[in-house]
C-alpha cells in the first residue's frame, strides 16, 4: 500500500511518499515562483526516487491547512485532480499537526504550534503532555497569550515575530529552532498513516480546505 502525501500551507512544498511500514522517500522546497508547476515536477521528483509510477499510488494526502491562502489552493488542486483521475480515495490531516509531528525534543510543558495569518494573528494548536490537542484556531496575540500557561513549548514561523511578547506573558516558554517550524517529509508521512489509521478518508469531491479567515472565501456583491 502506497501514500503520496503534500503540504503546501507554509512557504515550503513539502512532498512524501511512503509505504505502510516501509522507507520515506521525500522532498521539500521553498519556491519563489510557479509554485503549481515546480510541485508537479517535486511529486514526479519523488516517484523517482522511490521507483513507483504515480499510477501505483492507493493513497493520496494532504494537509488542508490552517495556512496560506495561495498554498492550500494550489496542493488541494493538484490533489484533487489525481484523486479524481486516478479514482483513489485522499487522506486529510491538520497542517498544524504536521509541524507538530517533527522529531523535536523537549521535555517542558504543552507544545503550542504558531503559524502567522498576518493582520497581527496566528494559526495555532496546542498538544498536551498526552498528546490531545485543541482545535485549530485563528487567534490575535493578545488571546494566544491569555489562552497560554507556564512552561509552554512553541513552534512554527509566528515564532520570530512574537518571541518578545510571548516573553513578556509566558513563563517560561521555549522556542524550538527554526528547522522544527515547518512540515518535513518524515512529518507528513507519519501524520498520513496516522490519519489512515483515524480513518479521515475523503473522496475528491468532498476535499476542502480549512479556511479560518471566512471573508477570504465570500463572495461580495458590488
Amino acid at each position: 500500500m502506497n501514500f503520496l502525501s503534500i503540504d503546501t500551507s507554509t512557504k515550503y512544498s513539502v512532498v512524501a511518499i511512503c509505504g505502510k511500514h516501509g522507507k520515506v522517500y521525500g522532498c521539500r522546497r521553498l519556491f519563489e515562483k510557479g509554485r503549481a508547476d515546480r510541485l508537479a515536477a517535486l511529486i514526479g521528483e519523488c516517484l523517482k526516487k522511490s521507483g513507483l509510477e504515480i499510477s501505483d499510488v492507493d493513497y493520496f494526502a494532504v494537509g488542508v491547512g490552517p495556512g496560506s491562502f495561495t498554498g492550500l489552493r494550489i496542493g488541494l488542486s493538484i490533489i484533487k485532480g489525481l484523486s479524481y483521475a486516478l479514482k483513489k480515495p485522499c487522506i486529510v490531516f491538520s497542517s498544524l499537526d504536521s509541524i507538530a509531528f517533527n522529531k523535536a525534543h523537549y521535555k517542558k510543558g504543552r507544545l503550542c504550534v504558531i503559524v502567522d495569518a498576518k493582520r497581527l494573528n496566528v494559526y495555532s494548536r496546542s498538544y498536551g503532555v498526552k498528546g490531545a490537542a485543541s482545535k485549530d484556531a485563528l487567534l490575535s496575540i493578545p488571546e494566544l497569550l491569555q489562552k497560554t500557561g507556564d512552561s509552554t513549548v512553541f513552534t512554527g514561523d509566528a515564532v520570530d515575530l512574537y518571541r518578545e511578547a510571548i516573553l513578556t506573558k509566558v513563563k517560561d516558554p521555549v522556542f524550538l529552532a527554526q528547522r522544527f517550524w515547518y512540515p518535513t517529509p518524515e512529518s507528513v508521512a507519519k501524520l498520513t498513516l496516522e490519519s489512515f489509521k483515524s480513518k479521515k478518508i475523503v473522496d475528491c469531491f468532498k476535499l476542502l480546505p480549512t479556511y479560518l479567515y471566512a471573508q477570504d472565501c465570500q463572495v461580495r456583491s458590488a
